[in-house]
């Protein structure tokens, strides 16, 4: 019998299909027919190879590659989608119609309709139409279920996998926060979609639809392929996913609209057995744990996170920024006499998902709860966490101030002191957060460098990865400490009595506090001593100056000085001043 067309192509699928095979077979014949899947589907696969060097499996180079020689492409039917969880499943259907009717959840859409199709697609292979009779039975065949047979057993290597025991090596890091957040997170996705679309119980249980996740969050691509909402959606794109990262990569990633396939070009020269990585993007150590299960130990130092990105040949390397950060977790005090104010300033807000941008707690029931991502070296991060103390710290007077000059002038804003009182007071609650975070930690840092360093931990080791995450976080912090305590020193001193002093000799005492910080910090503490600690210094004490009748040789250059740090707190460039014509002159 000669099959053609639909029926032959059905049957060759299934012959490649390992599980309905009447043999069983390993894992490289399972790889082997999913590369005979890939290639019958019309994926077209280069010279790159699958091995295992040094403990880690990657993709490597057959032979010498050269610039924009293609290494792989696959073909937009197979490829995973967002939309198909969304529009070709009945639980997806069923999601989208709550969604629309007003339902208010909220959940990572594009990976969540992605788990969903995964999970569909291999308990209920009946909607994939792949069905046969072979070896003298009836059987459905999941539409990609050669993809499914190379995919890891589970994901024990990410957090958001781990139970208490293996969260308690994460105690005091804001790493443990987040994978409990993101547990939650997925826990309430699944009771939902249950409630919207009861059936999906008999297609998963919770433990099957975290490690459906798993897969969705570590292995898909955005790709520009037009759905239901437009733009760009999240895809997983078989044997696209199993290249390493590493940055710059040697490879160009991206949708080419024009031929309808996820490709990936050589982006510069790739010696034979050269291993071939792609990008997973420009993330901190946190992040690679997070998303993917795995760390890398050095991570790159700022303005050495270089990305290379999609397939055009025109567009140059994208300067990025891997350096790590903390995130710290600001409240409003219940029983503060103007809580009501300050939360409704808070929650008025611009929030933003982005490294060093602030954003609300999606915790159910938080308190006025807002967290920032800093270390010690980011100026718009600091800015963001002095602009929390700041409203922490306002009084009545100082509320209606910031109220009026709205998020505009706060946000993310160095330089938007209000007053010396209410900025060490600012500074003064930054320091008790940043010293409770680390108290909150089981262990110093000197003993978990004792046990990084006893060869006990295994290279890759869950419990490694866990202690260098538990590490960072705890330099971070000791840095944030070491700015916010130099930024104390560099506002005025409170004992000071005299009205007029030398301005070059407070310019050196806060010299010498930038001079005398450590590396880490010493750049950004440079920039908030020589503006905002200057200004509110100089702005308080030359009005008390400028009213001082025994400090009239100061009174010109005093006025100068006041006029033009008077501005330059608030961001703005000055005007130029004609010291004839101040008021105190005129009076004089």
């Amino acid at each position: 019998m000669v099959c053609s067309g639909f029926c032959g192509r059905l049957l060759q699928l299934l012959l490649v299909l390992s599980p309905l095979a009447c043999t069983s077979a390993g894992p490289d014949d399972a790889f082997a027919k999913f590369e005979s899947w890939l290639r019958t589907n019309g994926a077209t696969i280069g010279d790159v190879e699958f091995k295992s060097q040094n403990g880690l499996r990657g993709g490597y180079a057959n032979k010498d590659l050269k610039v924009q020689d293609v290494i792989l492409e696959i073909p937009q039917r197979l490829l995973i989608t967002a939309d198909m969880g969304k529009t070709e499943t009945d639980t997806g259907k069923a999601m989208l119609a709550a969604l629309e009717a007003g339902d208010l959840m909220r959940f990572e859409r594009g990976l969540i309709y992605t788990t969903v199709y995964v999970l569909t697609d291999r308990v209920n292979p009946n909607s994939s139409a792949y069905c046969a009779h072979v070896c003298a039975r009836a059987v459905c065949v999941p539409r990609y279920l050669p993809f499914y047979n190379i995919l890891p057993a589970d994901y024990d290597n990410m957090p958001i996998t781990w139970g208490p025991d293996k969260l308690a090596w994460l105690e005091g890091s804001y790493a443990r926060v987040d994978a409990q957040h993101q547990q939650s997170s997925l826990r309430r996705a699944y009771d939902w979609i249950l409630r919207v679309h009861p059936p999906f119980a008999n297609l998963a249980t919770f433990e099957e639809f975290t490690w459906a996740y798993a897969v969705a969050r570590s292995r898909t691509f955005g790709v520009d392929i037009k759905g239901t909402q437009g733009g760009v959606q999240e895809a997983l794109v078989p044997f696209a996913d199993m290249f390493n990262h590493w940055l710059p990569c040697s490879v160009a990633t991206g949708w080419s609209k024009e031929r309808g396939v996820f490709s990936l070009r050589a982006r510069a020269q790739i010696a034979a057995g050269e291993e071939i990585c792609t990008s997973y993007g420009q993330r901190q150590k946190r992040d690679f744990l997070q998303s993917f299960g795995f760390i890398l130990e050095d991570n790159f130092e700022k303005g050495r996170c270089i990305e290379l990105v999609g397939l055009d040949e025109t567009v140059g390397p994208r300067p990025g920024d891997c350096e790590d950060d903390t995130e710290l977790e600001f409240t409003i005090d219940a029983d503060d006499a103007e809580v009501t104010r300050k939360l409704q300033l808070l929650r008025a807000m611009p929030t933003t998902w982005h490294p060093g941008g602030p954003f609300w707690s999606i915790e159910p029931g938080a308190h006025g709860s807002v967290r920032v991502a800093m270390n010690g070296r980011r100026e718009g991060a600091f800015g963001n966490a002095l602009t929390l103390a700041r409203i922490a710290c306002a009084n009545a007077q100082e509320l209606t101030d910031l109220e009026s000059r709205g998020w505009q002038g706060m946000h993310g804003r160095l330089t938007a002191a209000l007053n010396s009182q209410n900025e060490a007071c600012a500074l003064g609650r930054l320091v008790q957060l940043t010293e409770a975070y680390i108290h909150a930690f089981p262990t110093t840092l000197e003993e978990d460098v004792e046990l990084f360093n006893s060869g006990t931990l295994a290279p890759y080791s869950e419990r490694r990865n866990a202690l260098v995450v538990v590490m960072t976080d705890k330099r971070m912090l000791d840095d944030i400490l070491d700015l916010v305590d130099g930024a104390l020193l560099c506002l005025p001193q409170a004992d000071r009595q005299q009205h007029c002093y030398s301005i070059d000799s407070e310019e050196q005492r806060r010299w010498d506090v930038v001079v005398g910080s450590r590396p880490a910090v010493r750049e950004l503490l440079q920039v908030y001593c020589g503006s905002v600690a200057a200004a509110v210094a100089y702005r308080e004490e030359c009005h008390k100056a400028l009213h001082a009748r025994h400090c009239h040789f100061f009174l010109v250059a005093m006025t100068a000085a006041c006029h033009t740090l008077q501005f330059s707190a608030w961001g703005h460039r000055p005007p130029p001043v004609d010291v004839r014509q101040s008021p105190v002159m005129r009076q004089l």
